[in-house]
């Protein structure tokens, strides 16, 4: 073990190692296995505790137990590494038909405002008071038409940002909190 990296642990002093700094929780095991029956470490040691059993160790026992800790983050890495490899294979292919149904949606969506506008500025130009009037009066269903495009686009990025956000707290480790939607929000809204 390098001696600034002993040091690191021992300055933690007497606070619990697994309390000061949890990932090196698995260095007490590790020191026990080639530390004697009798002096072996409690899972509540001590930073100071851990620094002073491993400096008793021989350099040649130190040697093995800095390749064993390695080891044992290379594992624990190749592991992140393969759950993040399943993690975008298995979702590689998938949202193409929900790009197919927006992409859809948003082109409906514009060429319909498109030749709403295109109609209502040729009417007022030529001056077609009735065509004017006519797609006034006809405004809330063409909204409401366009309503649902826009609809499903909006569900669309709140999809995605949902899954991209499921993907981060997936690959960091870190579970989402959950939140209520829906009537659910209304009520906790409500509640206070």
């Amino acid at each position: 073990m390098s001696a600034s990296w002993l040091s690191a642990i021992e300055s933690i002093g007497e606070t619990a190692l697994t309390v000061a700094f949890p990932e090196a929780a698995p260095l007490i095991g590790l020191a026990n296995k080639f530390l004697p029956h009798d002096k072996q470490l409690p899972a509540t040691a001590s930073g100071a505790d851990v620094g002073t059993a491993i400096r008793g160790l021989t350099p040649d026992q130190q040697l093995q137990m800095q390749q064993q800790a390695q080891q044992c983050d290379v594992a624990k890495f190749t592991a992140q590494a393969d759950v993040m490899k399943a993690m975008f294979a298995s979702t590689a292919n998938k949202g193409d038909e929900h790009g197919f149904i927006a992409a859809g949606s948003f082109w409906v969506l514009a060429i319909t405002s498109l030749l709403i506008v295109i109609g209502w500025l040729h009417a007022t130009w030529t001056g077609d008071s009735a065509m004017v009037k006519s797609i006034e009066s006809d405004g809330l269903t063409l909204i409401g038409f366009e309503g649902v495009f826009a609809w499903v686009l909006k569900a669309y990025f709140g999809a995605v940002q949902m899954m991209h956000s499921n993907n981060v707290a997936a690959a960091t480790g870190n579970p989402l909190p959950k939140v209520a939607t829906g009537i659910a929000s209304i009520i906790q809204a409500i509640k206070g």
